[in-house]
């Protein structure tokens, strides 16, 4: 069970992978429980570096597969926030104290808003059969992973984030998602 604020989490968990001498990195990240998903952060193998955030997930036991997703967004936050406030640049128009108290208090009002435009097989494996549960499991971890384990997961409640798949996806998951941790609140 993860802590996330004021919630807790029991479908979800931490681990630590194998290390299968050539297939991947060792990895640390989370267990979707009632599905046996897992998922990381991944360290991108592509020129765009930078451009994305990556990663891993990984199939449940039984299963042979490795995926990787891009996902962007969350890079834009302080110009959002400075939107927000109808300023025009955030950075120098606010002492830092403010700054931080604005940016804390957007997160929580409005969240983060990601975008997932590609799935992508690992090397030697093909795309997974999805399901619902599986759709909503990789949701969740996509959420933790780029909010909750970010920042400081046990003194802040989840954000009410979204994230956008388009494009490259499988059909299943095509459309907005919103935070369904945050969504208990």
């Amino acid at each position: 069970m993860i802590d996330w604020g004021s919630l807790e989490l029991p479908d979800l968990d931490c681990w630590r992978g194998s290390c299968e001498v050539g297939k991947h990195h060792p990895a640390t990240g989370l267990i979707h429980l009632s599905t046996g998903l897992g998922a990381t952060h991944a360290i991108s193998q592509y020129e765009e570096r930078g451009e994305y955030r990556e990663l891993l997930i990984y199939a449940p036991p039984g299963e042979e597969w490795l995926l990787r997703l891009r996902i962007t967004g969350g890079n834009g936050l302080y110009g959002r926030v400075a939107a927000h406030l109808g300023l025009s640049i955030l950075l120098t128009e606010l002492p830092v104290d403010e700054r931080l108290e604005a940016i804390s208090a957007f997160l929580r009002d409005f969240g983060q808003d990601y975008q997932c435009q590609e799935f992508i097989p690992e090397p030697g494996f093909e795309m997974p059969v999805w399901t619902e549960a599986r759709r909503d499991a990789v949701v969740m971890m996509i959420f933790w992973l780029m909010d909750g384990s970010a920042y400081t997961p046990t003194m802040t409640d989840p954000y009410p984030s979204t994230v956008t798949f388009e494009g490259d996806v499988p059909d299943l998951f095509l459309g907005t998602y919103r935070n369904p941790a945050g969504e208990r609140l």
